[in-house]
């Protein structure tokens, strides 16, 4: 318990007292009744309820370089700035709250996972992803879009995987968005450099905002500006790349599975409305080329197609032929016995 009270004073929190009944049954409820509107597989509203109740919610003075609302999972508790009001659920209180849902434990209370982040024995992976994922949960809920990189790149990659996997992985612990995503690239290692990434801008995210912050306040906000730009260009950099390599691999390994006429519309549909998601610079040309290289792809992959279609129609119409001989044949072996009966 010393420990606990040395390491929340360490972070900048400072306990006054639990929140009342009645907070925290409208947290719940209201929590609870947004949750399971998404309607993401085996959630519900009950559990939700329950496992929310249980919690350990408390008031407190809190630094305010943590926020107004923070999750500590060393004593699993919820902490509340001192005055902030808890009759609306804002983006911040669903955050934290959807954090205290996610801890999965072992059996000595090691954290084994939150959502999308896993704590192996010598990583931790997609603790980014993990909070890009609530806050676009948080967003949904809300009725929110936020214009930043990494809200761009995860929604390009949700055109792939689809937003129900996406969701039910978060918000029951599971791999399933993972394995489909790795399914739909045929790439674990994408997938793995597509979480670092996340990391990475995510971190130099929280660093421009911060010297923006820092900027503003400063009487000479000039001296902030070269360090901001030089972060946004790294920024940008990682973007572009793992955008390029997320399309390149997804749409080379879609080509691939094409043996329908339907789904080469499919393809062309889909390529087209992700192209409006794309964020393109100096890179344009190789958009396009990829894009002009993949359609004339499509019109041989549809000539042969076609012709494997023609051929199969002309042994189907072949086979017809040798159908109405064979019935000619037995009409006229059966013949002479019907007249023989009639006579």
């Amino acid at each position: 318990m010393k420990n606990i009270k040395r390491e929340l004073k360490n972070v900048g929190i400072k306990p006054i007292e639990e929140i009342s009944i009645q907070e925290k049954t409208n947290i719940a409820e209201k929590l609870a009744n947004k949750l399971v509107s998404l309607n993401v597989p085996e959630l519900n509203y009950n559990e939700i309820l329950e496992k929310l109740f249980q919690a350990k919610m408390y008031r407190a003075i809190m630094n305010s370089n943590i926020g107004k609302v923070s999750y500590f999972y060393k004593n699993k508790t919820i902490y509340f700035e001192k005055n902030l009001s808890l009759v609306h659920l804002d983006e911040d209180i669903m955050h934290e709250c959807i954090h205290y849902l996610q801890d999965q434990r072992e059996k000595k209370e090691k954290l084994k996972r939150i959502g999308l982040c896993t704590f192996e024995e010598f990583k931790v992976r997609g603790m980014a992803l993990n909070e890009i994922g609530i806050s676009f949960i948080s967003n949904k809920l809300l009725n929110k879009y936020d214009k930043n990189k990494t809200f761009t790149l995860l929604s390009q990659i949700l055109l792939i995987t689809g937003e129900e996997v996406f969701l039910d992985s978060i918000l029951n612990n599971n791999d399933k968005f993972q394995e489909k995503f790795m399914d739909k690239t045929n790439s674990e290692v994408l997938y793995y450099k597509v979480q670092n990434t996340f990391d990475a801008m995510f971190d130099l995210e929280q660093i421009i905002k911060r010297l923006n912050f820092e900027g503003m306040e400063s009487i000479k906000p000039q001296r902030y500006l070269s360090k901001i730009n030089m972060h946004k260009h790294t920024l940008n950099s990682k973007f572009s790349e793992i955008q390029w390599e997320i399309y390149n691999k997804y749409f080379s390994r879609k080509i691939e599975l094409i043996d329908k006429i339907e789904e080469i519309k499919d393809y062309k549909k889909e390529i087209f409305n992700f192209n409006k998601w794309l964020e393109i610079s100096a890179d344009e040309m190789k958009y396009t080329n990829f894009t002009t290289e993949k359609f004339e792809k499509l019109n041989k992959i549809e000539l042969e197609i076609l012709k494997s279609n023609a051929n199969n129609s002309m042994i189907l119409v072949g086979d017809n032929k040798i159908n109405k001989i064979i019935r000619s044949i037995k009409k006229m072996i059966f013949k002479p016995k019907e007249y023989e009966a009639n006579k």
